[in-house]
């Protein structure tokens, strides 16, 4: 089932409400999924010669506290570790074949080597991965960001009984602009 946020694109947070239904069980594996572009601060697009890219798992770069509440009760306290706290969970609990296939949807990829910023054209360029995450956004071009939600109560396998809402607020890191 697809919920969109309740507030507008404009605002700092995103707020999503899984309604109560007496009828249906809801996974407790809730997925994340945003399209977007990256453009200059007066909102036009980088061309190709802007050598920028984004952050490693960038999804959950996005984002800083992340809470939940199940009926109104908060059950995920908010925290601004939520980026570094996505950062070890996607380490130290996905292997390689996860960090290869579909945590790429998030942009995560294994840095290794050398890990300065560099020109993505030149042919002694050394950080790979600068330039594949380069090539994904150069240009403006559309990005399809998809994750799991990283919280205590997402990782468990069970489904949620009938009759709970469920609310999650993201909030924007204080670095980013509305």
């Amino acid at each position: 089932m697809t919920y969109k946020p309740i507030a507008s694109a404009e605002r700092c947070d995103r707020e999503f409400l899984i309604p109560a239904d007496n009828d249906t069980y809801v996974d407790l594996n809730v997925k994340l999924y945003i399209r977007g572009k990256l453009t200059k601060p007066d909102g036009t697009n980088f061309d190709n010669t802007d050598f920028i890219a984004v952050t490693n798992n960038f999804l959950y770069s996005l984002f800083s506290p992340c809470s939940m509440a199940l009926n109104g009760v908060t059950i995920t306290q908010a925290t601004e570790l939520y980026i570094y706290r996505s950062y070890f969970e996607t380490l130290l609990t996905d292997g390689s074949d996860a960090a290869n296939t579909h945590q790429t949807n998030a942009f995560w990829d294994l840095d290794d080597g050398d890990i300065l910023l560099c020109d993505p054209t030149a042919a002694d360029a050394k950080n790979k991965l600068f330039i594949t995450r380069w090539k994904k956004i150069k240009q403006s071009k559309e990005v399809h960001l998809y994750g799991r939600i990283q919280s205590d109560i997402c990782n468990v396998p069970l489904y949620l009984t009938p009759g709970v809402r469920m609310q999650i607020k993201l909030t924007k890191p204080s670095r980013f602009s509305t």
